[in-house]
């Protein structure tokens, strides 16, 4: 979209009726700010992200929500064990290399750290016997 596409007022007005801003920003933003600060609010940030190729607005995005939500990290529940089962929680990711919670109140066991390994596979579902009888 060009960097002016929301410069004409008939533009912002389209938008808002056609997708409406409650879509994007919460009621409490609405009631709060009034309509020609947000427009042009809105239109100097969409300005800023106008020029932006694929890969950096791509980028500027994970940027953004990283402090939301964490894509880096990824949990699994699980079991350790033969015998005896612990139900566990599995976590990998950079910070956390590969470790597991038993519960929501304990502490992180970590097993190994991300330098450590450099490749990881998921064999969901799929569950093999050894010669010791061991599933892996």
């Amino acid at each position: 979209m060009r960097g002016n596409a929301l410069d004409k007022k008939s533009n912002y007005e389209l938008l808002e009726k056609d997708v409406g801003l409650r879509r994007f920003f919460p009621k409490s933003l609405l009631d709060s700010v009034k309509a020609k600060t947000l427009r042009k609010l809105i239109q100097q940030t969409f300005k800023q992200f106008a020029n932006m190729n694929d890969d950096q607005s791509i980028l500027m995005f994970l940027e953004i929500l990283a402090p939301v939500y964490r894509f880096d990290k990824e949990c699994f529940k699980c079991a350790l064990g033969l015998s005896w089962v612990i139900q566990v929680e599995l976590a990998i990711g950079p910070e956390e290399g590969i470790s597991y919670l038993t519960d929501k109140g304990s502490t992180v066991s970590r097993k190994c750290s991300y330098s450590y390994f450099s490749c990881c596979v998921s064999l969901s579902g799929i569950s093999t016997q050894t010669s010791a009888g061991l599933a892996v």
